[in-house]
């Protein structure tokens, strides 16, 4: 018998798991099987699937609690492959500054590049949309991403 798209998914989510969240992403695995079967009308994940996603969503065991502890990795996700980024800021509990949560990106202009070439490419590519109204969202994420990085007044919607 054939598995389903979700058991599949299932399967590569162990996978990612046991390589510490970083590598392709499991749903980008099976994205277009996934898709094929789509309807507004489908159940796309029942709630004991969704539940059993916890250890994905959530890919740690436990937040720290003690200065010594290790803080949480999260990776950037881009072109359907969850990456550590060249530089990470350290986010600190409020309730006490000397614990340090998590490590989560501070993606630099190669890594923002990388993610917004993919998505402008794919979204053009994928022929869901004219080219006219398909770029035009990415377009101004882009538009206002360049200007951010070059010190300028932040841009305003189009």
């Amino acid at each position: 018998m054939q598995k389903n798209w979700f058991e599949k998914a299932a399967g590569y989510v162990d996978e990612f798991v046991k390589s510490g969240g970083v590598g392709q992403d499991p749903f980008a695995r099976v994205y277009e099987e996934r898709r094929k079967d789509y309807s507004l009308f489908s159940t796309q994940m029942t709630d004991d699937q969704i539940r059993s996603l916890k250890r994905y969503i959530f890919n740690y065991d436990r937040l720290p609690s003690a200065p010594a502890d290790k803080p949480v990795q999260a990776p950037n996700l881009i072109a359907g492959e969850w990456k550590m980024a060249a530089k990470n800021a350290r986010m600190t509990s409020p309730g006490d500054r000397r614990i340090v949560l998590s490590e989560m990106p501070d993606s630099g202009p190669g890594e923002v590049d990388a993610a917004l070439t993919y998505a402008y490419d794919w979204w053009n590519l994928s022929g869901a949309f004219p080219a006219s109204s398909s770029s035009a969202p990415i377009s101004w994420v882009a538009r206002s991403c360049s200007r951010a990085t070059r010190s300028e007044p932040s841009a305003t919607r189009p």
